[in-house]
């Protein structure tokens, strides 16, 4: 039982104040002594748990205990947080009467470069497998060529922008050429 008692406690403390505050707003769903463990947890954490039954405490102390850079980071990063969580952050950071105009701006940015993709690190390492002529530059160039994310509205997009995606092809048929030539000095 104490070893049980102990899991537990490893696994409440990992775990982020919504997640906790979760927990015990669903406690039929779980053990009763998971349920007091988080709460003690948030206790721990200076929540004020009287309340925690009522619907709008998820939103008020979660909010209430999350610094400026946590809330811009949710603000500035739309496609990776829900509409409501960000129109949540929104209001939080005028309440804290926060700079909204240079946010929006650097918003406006972050959705762009989530758009436009990353840029392959390893690409260089592509191409050298593609020249030595592994399988791994097909499969590399396969990636960086069909990878794509969704956003939290569903949309997708690719993982990789177009200048990776460009090199992803020369990656493609340079591994082609490349086997098929070990192949015909194999065969003669």
């Amino acid at each position: 039982m104490e070893e049980k008692f102990d899991g537990y406690k490893k696994v409440i403390q990992a775990k982020t104040n919504e997640d906790l505050i979760q927990i015990i707003q669903n406690k039929t769903s779980y053990e009763k002594e998971f349920v007091n463990l988080a709460i003690e947890e948030l206790k721990s954490r200076n929540f004020d748990v009287s309340a925690i039954d009522n619907p709008q405490f998820l939103e008020k102390e979660i909010w209430k205990n999350l610094t400026d850079e946590e809330v811009i980071e949710i603000f500035v990063n739309p496609d990776y947080n829900e509409k409501s969580r960000v129109a949540l952050a929104k209001k939080e950071i005028e309440k804290r009467k926060l700079p909204l105009k240079e946010l929006t701006a650097e918003q406006i940015l972050s959705k762009e470069n989530f758009r436009n993709g990353e840029y392959g690190r390893y690409m260089w390492l592509g191409y050298i497998v593609s020249f030595a002529g592994g399988l791994l530059g097909i499969f590399m160039a396969l990636q960086y060529l069909y990878s794509t994310k969704k956003n939290v509205d569903g949309e997708r997009f690719h993982t990789y922008n177009q200048k990776t995606r460009k090199n992803a092809k020369a990656l493609l048929i340079i591994s082609f050429i490349v086997i098929a030539l070990i192949i015909i000095m194999k065969i003669s």
